[in-house]
């Protein structure tokens, strides 16, 4: 059985020290170490230390031959995206990839470069369409530049150049987040509140809209 959960948390105005549990990948890629960093960090911690069940001291990543950074765990896939002051964490069994987006005007001005039907769709089609295809580029690790009209999907399943993906497709307030998986999985949603020190913090449950 898949077991997939999905951690929303929505960045706070709040300053955190660099703690032991800070990778030594992220240290290594962050020129500058702000607090948006800092919390992201503490909530890829908290959300596995939650989907696992226990306690995690130090996170650590690889990466793969393309450069795709994965979490040091034995049948462990984590990945994360984020859009202007959320961020979400998914954690699964199997290779698993989430992207999550604002829903902005300026996707309008990028609809040319992923369909050839974007005259037809408004704002809410090409966003939840760019974190479809968006979340497949991240599950495979391929190239932002790659060509997106490539790639193709129904209510089910999106179908790619490297091979087809079961998606699943949310709203949440005024954002889409889509995760894509190679196998069909039950996904739990999560949200993080209260982040008031690296001490608290609670896990609700949060209703998503279903995307028909």
């Amino acid at each position: 059985m898949i077991k997939t959960n999905v951690y929303l948390y929505q960045y706070e105005n709040i300053t955190l020290d660099v703690q032991d549990f800070f990778s030594n990948y992220r240290l290594d890629k962050l020129s500058t170490l702000r607090s948006k960093n800092i919390q992201t960090e503490y909530i890829v911690k908290i959300s596995l230390e939650h989907f696992l069940d226990k306690k995690v001291d130090k996170l650590k990543f690889k990466t793969t031959e393309n450069g795709k950074p994965i979490i040091d765990i034995e049948n462990i896939y984590l990945n994360i995206s984020h859009s202007n002051d959320y961020l979400a964490v998914v954690i699964s069994t199997n290779e698993v990839a989430v992207d999550l987006e604002l829903i902005n005007i300026r996707h309008l001005k990028i609809a040319k470069k992923i369909t050839n039907d974007f005259d037809k769709l408004d704002i809410n089609d090409v966003t939840k369409m760019w974190t479809i295809k968006e979340s497949y580029l991240k599950y495979f690790g391929m190239s932002i530049l790659s060509n997106l009209k490539e790639i193709t999907f129904d209510t089910n399943f999106v179908f790619g150049p490297k091979g087809n993906l079961n998606y699943q497709t949310k709203r949440y307030q005024d954002y889409y987040l889509t995760i894509t998986l190679k196998d069909n999985s039950n996904i739990s949603y999560y949200c993080l509140k209260d982040l008031k020190s690296v001490d608290e913090f609670n896990i609700i449950n949060k209703s998503f809209e279903e995307e028909e």
